[in-house]
């Protein structure tokens, strides 16, 4: 963050605390702006003040910008330049605050994880329950459909039975009306044969001729 100071451009530094005990404590801070050089010391300025979350604490002229070149903060070649933030609790009462108060996050992140696994265990024996019961099904419908197509065939194959016994039963009758009539024509000609038929026949031709 840039600010003008007297004409002369100045760099503000600040922390803000983003999540945390919603009541302010009280926390010592540092920072520490690093020269690109590791054989200078760094420029490092410190200071106490509440945080809360959303609360910003900090300083608004923490270095001329103007002088960070000449000075050894801004790396070479590569135009930013490097910080390192330190912020504790001012004392160990603050501290152990900020510890029960973690604690207690993590306490209760546990017991809502405990609880989201058991929902997710119950939906996954509902799911292996439902999934076991949909196989059963599809086992009996992919059955059924076996038994079904095995029944067409034997139909298919009935049909083509009655079919063939039908054509063999009309060729029978056909045979049969056949057979009738060379048995009616014998039988006409087994009559024109016999002696009696013979007699008459002669006495009519002799009478036909007195």
């Amino acid at each position: 963050n840039y600010c003008n100071d007297r004409q002369r451009n100045v760099l503000s530094v600040f922390l803000k605390l983003n999540s945390g005990m919603p009541e302010p404590i009280e926390y010592t801070y540092a920072i520490e702006l690093v020269r690109s050089s590791g054989n200078a010391s760094n420029h490092t300025v410190q200071g106490t003040g509440q945080f809360q979350p959303g609360w910003k604490n900090g300083w608004k002229s923490f270095y001329y910008v103007e002088d960070l070149a000449s000075d050894g903060f801004l790396c070479p070649n590569e135009d930013k330049i490097k910080f390192i933030f330190k912020l504790r609790p001012t004392t160990i009462f603050e501290y152990r605050k900020v510890l029960e108060w973690h604690l207690n996050q993590i306490e209760h992140k546990r017991k809502h994880d405990e609880h989201a696994i058991a929902r997710l265990e119950q939906n996954k024996k509902w799911l292996e329950r439902t999934a076991s019961e949909q196989r059963s099904k599809i086992e009996k419908i992919e059955r059924r459909e076996s038994e079904l197509k095995e029944s067409h065939a034997s139909k298919r194959k009935d049909h083509e039975i009655i079919a063939g016994q039908s054509c063999e039963l009309k060729a029978l009758k056909r045979e049969n009306e056949s057979l009738k009539r060379k048995l009616s024509n014998i039988a006409a000609a087994q009559k024109r044969h016999r002696p009696e038929d013979r007699r008459d026949e002669a006495q009519r031709y002799k009478k036909a001729h007195d």
